[in-house]
């Protein structure tokens, strides 16, 4: 065990864990920190999910807890695991265990409880995630994941490909943590995770989705595509049907978003990004089939339909007015509520990042693109003066509303009144009346006495007939 002042201060620890952690030990059990908490904390940074590997079975760790008046959930006691409750933060905690065999290589098909705690940790997926921690005895480390942790590898515990068939989403995870991380993976371990990638396939489509968002969040999964195309193909068949040239242009694509964005693009631009040679139809069917998010599905499809329409109308000529802008931004706002600005300016930066990645692969001149790219900032720079100027993306954000015309002008309630206020929006949106109420007004005012005229007008042709 490693005690040195280099490991973790014992006062990083949250005092909501610390209770939980107490309560055990008060009551006689061997209690540990284990998992993500512990890998973070030694890299600087400590997170709020803590969870906690005791030698009191399950039933026992239940029992202790409520006696100290702690709140407690049956979460997984088929595999020794309840949740306890402590200032709303939520920790598990799991018996020492080792597992049987995975025939659905992701759930064990037994698991035996134990006493010894390296054997709990000699169960686990990688050495970074093996290591267990108690503020007074410091660092259990048998697998030397702090090593591999400073030194930036991903390395399986024990064998590998026994590790990967025991649970294939591992694979996908070597993947994620790789990415996060900034991580290189252990060569042993690399040779097993395209040896065994196929087994992706046998991992259901949600538990796939879930590690792939990962992946995305960390901004590298261009590098993933490129470092790890078997894991990556067998991920998703979206990918695997690529062609080289289109799997190319997804990865420099990804790329491209990171570096228009400042590595901080939406979740639902980096999906659209991922699957843009999917086109709008197929990303949304992915996403729904992944379990990601009908908004995040709806978004990521949108943007891949707006984006395509910037583009075309940039392959015809390289120029935007602020109107077209406009209409963009509207557009937007009609296919996700309340989004409308921001979707617009994904739809911008992923038309730029898709014309960066063909420029990339030769697919398209590098002075074209690079003139269609300032027509393209352009676009972002209209949508945030449109943005700060609250212009109307809705009918509803007109200056004027349906009780205002009722009230001034005593138009009616019904289709009518619709079709003013949706006149009144558009010619806001052409840039032919300007979003103020006495303007609204005095347009809507006009509006109703043509109507009324044309009316009167209809009336007299009919009398002389």
């Amino acid at each position: 065990m490693d005690q040195s002042a280099s490991a973790i201060a014992p006062e990083l620890l949250p005092e909501y864990a610390e209770r939980v952690l107490s309560a055990l030990e008060d009551a006689g059990y061997e209690a540990w920190i284990v998992g993500g908490w512990v890998r973070d904390a030694l890299r600087g940074d400590a997170a709020h999910d803590v969870d906690i590997t005791t030698s009191a079975h399950w039933q026992e760790t239940e029992r202790i807890l409520r006696g100290s008046g702690i709140e407690v959930h049956e979460t997984g006691t088929k595999h020794g695991t309840v949740t306890a409750v402590v200032c709303g933060q939520p920790i598990e905690c799991t018996t020492y265990r080792t597992e049987g065999t995975y025939t659905d290589m992701r759930h064990p098909d037994s698991v035996t409880f134990v006493d010894n705690v390296r054997e709990d940790l000699a169960r686990r997926d990688f050495t970074i995630n093996a290591m267990a921690w108690h503020p007074e005895r410091g660092l259990l480390d048998p697998f030397r994941g702090r090593e591999d942790l400073a030194h930036g590898l991903i390395r399986a515990v024990g064998d590998p490909k026994r590790r990967f068939s025991e649970d294939a989403l591992r694979i996908l995870r070597a993947v994620r943590f790789a990415a996060r991380f900034g991580f290189a993976i252990e060569p042993q371990t690399q040779k097993a995770l395209v040896a065994c990638a196929s087994e992706l396939k046998e991992i259901a489509q949600e538990r796939r989705g879930q590690e792939i968002a990962g992946i995305l969040a960390s901004g590298r999964t261009s590098w993933a595509l490129m470092a790890e195309p078997e894991v990556m193909r067998a991920a998703a068949p979206e990918l695997e049907q690529l062609d080289e040239v289109s799997y190319a242009r997804t990865a420099a694509c990804l790329a491209a978003v990171e570096e228009l964005s400042g590595g901080v693009a939406s979740s639902s631009l980096r999906w659209a990004a991922l699957f843009s040679e999917a086109g709008p139809k197929g990303t949304k069917r992915a996403l729904k089939r992944m379990a990601i998010g009908i908004d995040t599905a709806q978004e990521a499809a949108s943007i891949l339909k707006l984006g395509a329409q910037i583009l075309e109308s940039m392959d015809k000529e390289p120029c935007w007015t602020r109107q077209e802008s406009y209409g963009l931004a509207v557009t937007a706002e009609r296919a996700c509520a309340h989004e409308g600005i921001a979707l617009s300016l994904c739809a911008a930066a992923y038309a730029g990042a898709h014309l960066l990645a063909e420029a990339a692969l030769g697919e398209v001149a590098r002075g074209r693109a690079e003139q269609m790219l300032q027509a393209i900032d352009s676009i972002r720079a209209d949508i945030r003066g449109i943005a700060g100027e609250g212009a109307p993306l809705r009918v509803q954000d007109l200056a004027v509303g349906g009780s205002d015309l009722m009230d001034e002008l005593s138009v009616p309630a019904g289709p009518e009144l619709g079709k003013i206020l949706n006149t009144l929006f558009s010619l806001v949106v052409a840039g032919a009346l300007a979003n103020k109420r006495e303007a609204l007004l005095a347009a809507a005012r006009h509006m109703q006495q043509s109507a009324a005229m044309h009316d009167e007008g209809r009336d007299e042709n009919n009398l002389i007939i």
